[in-house]
């Protein structure tokens, strides 16, 4: 019994190991490969660029003076330092990776992120990408009237679908 079970250990573990393996190897390429391309700064300049737009209403509403903007920004910047666990938002990245690339995937990525193109696309996709966006969202804030007036006709035909019915009077009322 003893050795039956002693087998069936050693067969599970047999199966299970390569997985793991697997999934360790392919977590620690992704780790190589935010590492190479300088994903944590990206997130940083990230941040900083999605923050101004954010606080520009902000600093219009409350009527900021120079010095008060200066705090605001501060007060963001800490906050992303500080209170954002980053670590942890770059563990999230290593298992999107793991999941989505296999290890040799994650490795040729690495060795093309090391070459000169590698680093002129890490260098440039940020702007690219933010680019990109701008393209996008002029393209759509110049079709914003026709976006407008279809949700203008949607509210009212769902105005009038949930509109309660009317009875109709009853005689001699």
């Amino acid at each position: 019994m003893k050795a039956l079970f002693l087998s069936a250990t050693l067969l599970a573990l047999a199966l299970v190991s390569p997985a793991q393996e697997t999934d360790e190897a392919r977590i620690t390429a992704a780790g190589k490969l935010i590492e190479t391309m300088g994903i944590k700064d990206d997130m940083a300049v990230g941040f900083k660029a999605a923050m101004q737009p954010m606080l520009e209403p902000m600093i219009q509403q409350m009527g900021l003076n120079e010095v008060q903007v200066v705090e605001l920004n501060a007060l963001f910047t800490d906050w992303w330092e500080n209170d954002i666990d980053q670590d942890s938002i770059l563990g999230q990245f290593k298992s999107l990776y793991a999941e989505t690339f296999t290890a040799e995937e994650l490795t040729e990525l690495e060795l093309f992120y090391q070459t000169p193109l590698g680093r002129k696309l890490i260098l440039t996709l940020p702007d690219l990408t933010q680019k990109g966006m701008q393209i996008g969202m002029t393209a759509a804030q110049e079709k914003q009237g026709e976006l407008m007036a279809k949700v203008q006709a949607f509210q009212e035909r769902v105005k009038k679908e949930n509109a309660p019915e009317e009875e109709p009077a009853a005689e001699g009322e």
